[in-house]
């Protein structure tokens, strides 16, 4: 039997927003604890990001689940955002084709699952809403028609390919940093025009692993014509983590990977994980992982979107005494890469060890441990996982072109490159 068993109570979170002062630090937010399982790809591809082109047909798609048996409507509008997602003076004729405020048409019930809820799905752009230029665009779903009941907010890339960036992500040069960062170096061919001012009108963005607050804005190094370099050996640089962590539960009746038990206590399915350790120490071991995303997946089943059915996992890290200096949680896409009282974990003091649980949709998860910092907030998966240079991570760039006088922010170039395999 399991020691400690979370039930998390299913209720809204229902907060006023006032779209006039978007978060910029805080652009992916899902306000209920009804909603989950929320995934934003490129369409076709489910470990993809929701980068996408302008002109090429590239659509995005939102899925998410109801945890409820009725059904309800919901509205979303796109909103354009500066390349920081502070909401620029555009209206909304002059970025999209359609209607400004529109409902989510695609919807079934679950089959068949204990949890019962409602999926939906959204692809972007569609028949009633067109995107005109590139940018940032926020996704913002709401409960009604007139957008006081927020639901989640999700962020949307749109790519004009007016440039080719060619990057790569390698062992930090420095010696200082060699042992525990990666370097990521990228040129830039700009196809169109050369750029009056590339320090001032170019900014470059890397992102790792899509995770929202593990970014840096790099400048150029120098400029040769149409090819601008940004080839650095500080201020290019990321901690490089750790493999993630795994575990599987599609299956309900036979545990896999990282799976110590499987247990039905009516009327939910527990999984309590095999209990992990503190990694900061033991050096860096390879493991194939997705590098913090999920996936949904339930055997025998057609139709995991619909069929896959709601269990609680646990999690034990041994850890021989509390941490006072701040809370230690579970982190990944399957937590929003948010740390909050949804994924925190507290402190046994019998087992000595941290625990946790979260109501999650069968599948194949990655997490990290993180401890996050009672006065900055700031989040530090280093404490328990370690950093090491030879990770393999995923880094996304997006160059962006803020020229003096314009409306908006272009996007105007995309790569994605992987440290160990290309992409």
């Amino acid at each position: 039997m399991l020691r400690s068993v979370i039930f998390c109570s299913l209720f809204i979170f229902i907060r006023f927003f006032d779209f006039q002062s978007i978060e910029a630090s805080e652009p992916d937010t899902i306000y209920s604890n009804t909603i989950k399982s929320v995934l934003f790809t490129r369409s076709g591809n489910l470990l993809s990001y929701p980068v996408i082109d302008l002109n090429n047909g590239e659509k995005a798609t939102l899925q998410f689940d109801l945890l409820n048996e009725q059904e309800k409507t919901f509205y979303y509008i796109l909103v354009h955002c500066n390349m920081y997602w502070e909401r620029d003076s555009l209206q909304p004729i002059e970025y999209i084709d359609g209607f400004e405020v529109n409902r989510i048409k695609n919807q079934s019930a679950s089959i068949l699952s204990i949890l019962p809820y409602i999926h939906y799905t959204l692809p972007i752009p569609n028949d009633d809403i067109r995107l005109k230029i590139s940018g940032n665009y926020l996704l913002c779903i709401y409960e009604d028609e007139e957008k006081t009941k927020p639901v989640m907010q999700k962020r949307l890339f749109v790519c004009e390919t007016k440039s080719e960036i060619q990057a790569t992500a390698r062992r930090a040069t420095l010696p200082v940093y060699a042992d525990t960062k990666q370097e990521i170096d990228a040129e830039v061919t700009l196809y169109e025009r050369k750029v009056n001012d590339p320090e001032n009108e170019l900014r470059l963005l890397i992102i790792q692993n899509f995770r929202p607050d593990m970014y840096v804005e790099v400048k150029p190094k120098f400029i040769r014509g149409n090819i601008i370099s940004y080839n650095h050996e500080e201020g290019n640089l990321f901690n490089g983590g750790n493999e993630f962590r795994h575990f599987n539960s599609k299956n309900l009746r036979v545990p896999l990977e990282n799976i110590d038990l499987i247990d039905y206590q009516a009327p939910y399915y527990h999984f309590l994980l095999k209990p992990e350790s503190d990694r900061t120490f033991t050096g860096y071991t390879y493991g194939q992982d997705i590098n913090g995303k999920y996936y949904i997946d339930a055997d025998l089943r057609n139709s995991p979107a619909l069929m896959a059915d709601y269990v609680y996992v646990h999690f034990t890290l041994p850890y021989d005494v509390p941490l006072i200096d701040g809370t230690v949680h579970i982190l990944g896409a399957m937590s929003n890469w948010k740390c909050n009282e949804k994924n925190q974990m507290t402190y046994d003091f019998e087992t000595k060890a941290y625990i946790g649980s979260m109501l999650l949709k069968q599948g194949y998860y990655n997490y990290h441990f993180a401890l996050r910092d009672k006065l900055t907030g700031a989040i530090d998966t280093g404490f328990f996982e370690g950093n090491s240079y030879q990770t393999e991570n995923d880094y996304v760039l997006l160059l962006y072109e803020r020229v003096s006088g314009a409306l908006y922010d272009r996007l105007i170039g995309r790569a994605v490159v992987n440290t160990i395999k290309p992409l």
